[in-house]
């Protein structure tokens, strides 16, 4: 799409309804040959207005190659000496419109999205079944949730561990995990989807969307580290609390996916964080320590003490792990819960 600089004529000679050029009067900031841009002959002696594609200029005789009719305007004939505007704003205009000077605009469900290939550099796909807006480079689809860039998790990049009690959906995008059970069913257990980590020191970012009832128990997820060989895990999750009915986080060891072993820290996290517009975990193993960071947002994180006493906890207390990824856990065996991986990121 062409953006010539505004300019204004106007018509050297009648234009008929439905013709196929224009011959302007005197006009600068032409452009000449092959072009792709829109201009409007303004209504005049009974002659309402309309919008042009024009799409080749003879620069010369100041002739424009036109389809009339545009932009949702009718036909029309138009008097010799009608003023034409051009370098206008249309509808077309915008669905062309991006960044990069090309593209398209379109939208769908998830499962509808073209490859990034097929839509092209700059091209915009925003879907009607889920929160991810994204944006192509030519080759992969860059992915956005309320214009921040997130890492869109794809579930067939994990493993699946002890996940029957649990829904999964792809679908709409990131994976969303969710109680199997109707109300009054749901099981006290604890699904995981695995990776194997990378070599110390690394960071795992997550950003999640948490929606629960008032619980009879503890339901959430996070981000979650396994020795695979005894089963014992640590988790850095957030949870709904029965007693207090909060959103709280918490640094937890556990010997099963249902025995808890001890608490490393609870922290209460205030109602301002649960729910604008995604709550974010970062786990890291600096190669010594374990170190946590909280935030509603990828951008600027905040420390949080990875024990109740403040100390550093190292990264092999309570197991080496071989495993990281992240989990759901329900402990609530009357209400129902489900947690939405939107944003999945390990860097080393």
């Amino acid at each position: 799409m062409d953006f010539p600089t505004r300019f204004s004529s106007t018509l050297n000679g009648a234009y008929t309804s439905g013709g196929g050029s224009i011959v302007l009067n005197s006009v600068t900031n032409l452009p000449s040959g092959a072009c792709d841009f829109y201009g409007i002959v303004q209504a005049e002696a009974g002659n309402t207005e309309e919008v042009f594609h024009v799409t080749n200029v003879n620069a010369g005789t100041k002739t424009l190659t036109v389809t009339g009719a545009q932009d949702h305007t009718s036909a029309s004939n138009h008097s010799s000496g009608a003023v034409f505007l051009a370098g206008i704003i249309t509808s077309e205009v915008l669905s062309g419109f991006s960044t990069g000077g090309s593209g398209s605009i379109s939208y769908g469900t998830r499962a509808s999205r073209p490859s990034a290939a097929t839509a092209g550099a700059n091209s915009m796909y925003q879907c009607t079944d889920g929160p991810y807006t994204y944006i192509s480079t030519g080759s992969v689809w860059q992915a956005f949730i309320g214009g921040v860039p997130v890492t869109e998790p794809l579930l067939g990049d994990f493993s699946q561990v002890n996940v029957s009690n649990f829904n999964i959906d792809d679908s709409r995008g990131g994976i969303y995990m969710s109680t199997a059970g109707a109300f009054g069913t749901p099981v006290n257990d604890t699904g995981f989807l695995v990776q194997t980590p990378p070599s110390a020191p690394y960071t795992i970012d997550i950003g999640i969307w948490l929606t629960t009832l008032q619980t009879n128990g503890f339901n959430g997820g996070g981000i979650f580290l396994r020795a695979s060989g005894s089963g014992k895990w640590i988790g850095f999750y957030k949870l709904a609390v029965n007693s207090t009915n909060e959103y709280i986080q918490e640094f937890n060891k556990w010997n099963s996916p249902t025995s808890f072993s001890a608490a490393y820290v609870t922290t209460r996290v205030e109602t301002t964080q649960t729910g604008v517009p995604m709550n974010y975990l970062r786990y890291q193993d600096d190669g010594t320590n374990r170190v946590l960071y909280l935030s509603t947002n990828p951008f600027n994180w905040i420390q949080c003490s990875a024990s109740s006493g403040g100390g550093a906890v190292s990264n092999t207390d309570f197991i080496t792990p071989d495993q990281l990824g992240f989990m759901a856990h329900q402990q609530d065996t009357i209400n129902p819960f489900g947690i939405w991986l939107l944003h999945y990121k390990v860097t080393s």
